[in-house]
Formats: C-alpha cells, sequence, structure tokens
C-alpha cells in the first residue's frame, strides 16, 4: 500500500528529481524502493539500478571510502544497464554518436575489465527494469568477464574502434569519474529511456 507522498517520490521520470527517505527500521522504506522498482519496470523508459551493496574490498573500512569508490560503483551499474538494453535491441547502438561509442568502450575497459565474476553477477542483479533480459545478459555474457566484454564488444560493433591513448589514460583517472557517470547517462537517454534512477538502500 503506497504512502499518501509515494507518488512525489517516484516523481516524473522527464524531470527526476532526487528525494531522501527517512524512517526508523521497519517504516517501509525498502518497501517503497521495491515499489519504485516495480513502478520502473512497468514504466518501460526508466533505467532503474539499486545501489544496495557495499562490499567493501580488501583493506577498504568505512573512513577510508571516498566519493571515488562510490563513483565507480555507480557508474558500473548504469553501464551494465546500457549493455543489458544494447543486448535485447543491438539497433539501439547506431543512435550512439561516434564519441558515445568511444566513452562506452573506454568505460567497460574501466569499470569492467577488473571485474570478479561475482560482482559482475551482483551489477546484473542490481538492475531492476529488465526483467527476464538481465537474467538472458548473465546467460550470455556470465562466466570469465574477460571473455565476456570481449564478445559484448565483437557483438555490439565497437571493438574495432580506436581509443586514443590519452583517452584510456584519461578514463583512467578518478578525477574523471562524473565526467564518465554524466556521458553514461546521457548515453542513457540516447538509446530512449527518459531518465536513470539510482535508488540507494542499506
Amino acid at each position: 500500500v503506497p504512502p499518501p507522498y509515494f507518488l512525489t517520490i517516484f516523481g516524473d521520470p522527464e524531470h527526476p528529481r532526487s528525494h531522501v527517505v527517512l524512517a526508523p527500521r521497519g517504516g517501509g522504506k525498502s518497501a517503497q524502493r521495491r515499489m519504485i522498482e516495480a513502478r520502473a519496470d512497468a514504466h518501460g523508459k526508466i533505467l532503474c539500478v539499486t545501489y544496495e551493496r557495499f562490499d567493501q574490498p580488501s583493506g577498504l573500512n568505512l573512513g577510508s571510502v571516498t566519493h571515488a569508490y562510490h563513483m565507480n560503483q555507480l557508474s558500473r551499474l548504469v553501464l551494465v544497464g546500457i549493455l543489458v538494453a544494447i543486448n535485447a535491441n543491438t539497433q539501439l547502438v547506431n543512435r550512439l554518436t561516434s564519441q558515445q561509442k568511444r566513452i562506452l568502450k573506454a568505460s567497460i575497459a574501466r569499470f569492467l575489465g577488473q571485474l570478479s565474476t561475482q560482482q559482475f553477477n551482483d551489477a546484473v542483479s542490481a538492475l531492476k527494469s529488465f526483467g527476464d533480459k538481465a537474467s538472458a545478459f548473465w546467460r550470455k555474457y556470465g562466466g570469465p568477464v574477460a571473455v565476456g566484454i570481449n564478445v559484448i564488444l565483437k557483438r555490439f560493433g565497437i571493438d574495432k574502434i580506436e581509443l586514443p591513448p590519452q583517452m584510456l589514460e584519461e578514463a583512467r583517472r578518478d578525477d574523471s569519474l562524473s565526467y564518465y557517470f554524466g556521458e553514461l547517462v546521457q548515453i542513457v537517454r540516447t538509446i530512449g529511456f527518459d531518465s536513470t534512477y539510482i535508488l540507494v538502500d542499506k
């Protein structure tokens, strides 16, 4: 049963705004998150990802978690969402400009290149607006991530795109994260989504 303010929180996908929901334990925060996921799925034009796994790499503690750490995680989730969408309809890649294709290839190298199979699975599982498409994507590309990435690049026709060495170097730098995140969100719009919803829940 949605609370009275639920529609305000869900908002207008064409003009999204950020909201913070505060409530005591058991107050229904996660239930509202799941309702947003379901509504986004029904809407069909919202890329909805849920950021709820905060697995810490070895040696990382709360005091050393940086803005860059979270931006890496969020960029990865949005990127995987883009790949799932294009995998379901490979014609979508034709909507991208040459620069967007280069951004996509550089982002794949940055955000997916060092993933473990479990981390890749977690990223696919975080997608809440694709239904069976996410499962199909995992069945097709899950396993050794490097192998899956090579197949993805070839299938989407971006394996032969040349990247300037300086672009690859820049993509690896943490001070470029906000730029690449913004570009990935713009790619989401280019391939036909109204907006990107990122639901943070812990």
